[in-house]
Parts: C-alpha cells; structure tokens; sequence
C-alpha cells in the first residue's frame, strides 16, 4: 500500500498548482487526511473544496471514501523515522533558522499557531479532555525525550485534583504498574521524536485490552497511531523546535479541564474558605 504515497509524490508534478499543493499536503498528513471530510480536508489544506475533489479523481479514484480507505491502510505501513533521520532533519531546520533573527522565528512560531487553529485540531483536544474526565486514573507514559512533558502533564493533573498514575518514572518497572490498569481507566501517551521502543509495547498492549488511550504526538503517520483511540497531531516537523508546541498542548489541555471543571473547582474553594474561617487560618497576610 505504500506504493500509493509513490504514486502521488510522482502524479502531483503533473497537475495544476492547487491540486499539487492538496497532493503535498496529503503527503505530509496521510493519516489526517484519511478521517477527515472533504469540507476539513479544504480547510486544513487551505484549498476549496471542489480542488479536493478534482485531486481525488485525477489521483483515479471516483470514491472519496475509497481513496480515504487505501490512503489510511497505506499510513499505517509508513516506517517510523529513524533517530538519525530525525536528528538529520531537526539539524537542517535549525541551520534555516539559525540564519535568521529572533522576530523572524517568533514569526514563523505565530505562523504555526494560527495553522493549528482548525476544526479537527480543536476536535481532539475536546475529545482527549473528555477522555480524562471520564476515567477512573490517567496513565501517563512520556519516555526518553517526552520525559519533560509527562512530568508537566502530571503537574497539571495533580493540581485539578484528577487522579494519575505515571509510568515514565522507571523504565523497568512499565509494565509492573501497567498491569493493574482496566477499560475504566485511560492511557496518555506523549511521543515526541525519537520514539522509544516501549511506548510502542504499552499502546499496543492497552488497544489490544480496550482500555482508552489519547497520543500526543508530532506526525499522524506515527506509526503508534493505529493503537490510539484520538490522536492529537502537533505537526511540527521542520520547525526550530518541538518542545514548545508539546508544552502549549498540555496547556490548552489544562484550560479545557478546568473549564469543565469550574463548577466543582467552585465547591471546593467554597469548602476551603469554609474551614479556614472554622479554624482561624490563613493563607496570605492580608487576609481577614
């Protein structure tokens, strides 16, 4: 099925300008593409929605949902970039970068922000916060590199007071804490590249016992998407950076949370004041 992103990558050189830039587009989304409908397909792509249609039938499908279906399957077979492959990459957008000065990066940052304000992107979060609320406990597994994001993940989970279980802490021990999950629970998975092996093992052992999982991750064509049941996709392969889109994700993960949560954040406040009037105490200086 991978001869399919062959075809295109060599079809696309020979059509207008709007349908090669859908073509490229796909090419850098394959996975996204495949879940979305033709009408967020154009917004995602910034093309209309009659060029999505046209590209869909000059590639020699009449089915948008046959296309959809083969361009899925063939997502999944995509190798998993290789670290060095990965540190080849990062090292070239940084030299790009490097050359430029500080507005112009922020910039280029700005730029990407704007593009993440879409439709599907907005779905995921919503849906990966309604996952949480949902669950008995969050496992939260962040490895290697997303080591970082998984402890800020926790923070922000231990200070809404919703129950966790971190399981990036020891290597070696995954799977001793892994076995005590259920499909009440959840699993968070923070994938940025390079990938470990092990984050692989626990999605697949999670999808394989129905127990409901959220990857966030910086390409759909991460090979671990296919044992994600929401996949929130950063795309920022190319940028100067990785770390900041992983951070601002946590963070409107956090804001839809406590939104939800409000009403109940409300009754506990209330619950406090209460017993610090009962018993005298007081947080600030200023206090009365």
């Amino acid at each position: 099925m991978d001869e399919l992103i062959k075809y295109i990558t060599e079809e696309k050189e020979h059509l207008p300008k709007r349908q090669r830039a859908f073509c490229e587009y796909i090419l850098r989304n394959p996975l996204k593409v495949s879940i979305l409908s033709i009408t967020d397909m154009a917004k995602e792509a910034r093309v209309g929605t009659a060029t999505v249609v046209r590209t869909i039938n000059a590639l020699g499908y009449q089915s948008v949902n046959r296309f959809k279906s083969e361009l899925r399957q063939c997502s999944f077979s995509l190798p998993i970039p290789t670290y060095n492959a990965f540190w080849s990459a990062t090292q070239q957008s940084l030299l790009v970068t490097e050359n430029g000065d500080v507005a112009s990066i922020l910039n280029l940052f700005a730029d990407y922000v704007r593009n993440l304000n879409s439709p599907a992107f907005i779905e995921q979060l919503n849906t990966a916060a309604q996952m949480i609320l949902k669950a008995r406990r969050v496992f939260i597994l962040g490895l290697r590199s997303s080591r970082v994001f998984s402890t800020l993940l926790e923070n922000e989970l231990q200070l809404l007071d919703i129950p966790y279980v971190q399981l990036s802490e020891h290597v070696d021990f995954i799977f001793d804490k892994l076995s005590d999950i259920t499909q009440d629970d959840m699993l968070f998975t923070i994938a940025a590249a390079p990938v470990a092996m092990q984050s692989a093992s626990v999605l697949q052992v999670c999808h394989e016992m129905g127990v409901p999982s959220v990857l966030l991750t910086l390409s759909q064509t991460d090979a671990l998407s296919k044992y994600a049941s929401c996949v929130i996709d950063m795309e920022c392969f190319g940028m100067s950076t990785i770390y900041s889109p992983m951070v601002l994700c946590i963070e409107l993960i956090r804001i839809l949370l406590r939104r939800q949560l409000s009403e109940q954040s409300d009754l506990r406040s209330q619950r406090q004041d209460r017993f610090f009037k009962q018993h005298g105490l007081k947080i600030w200086d200023s206090d009365t």
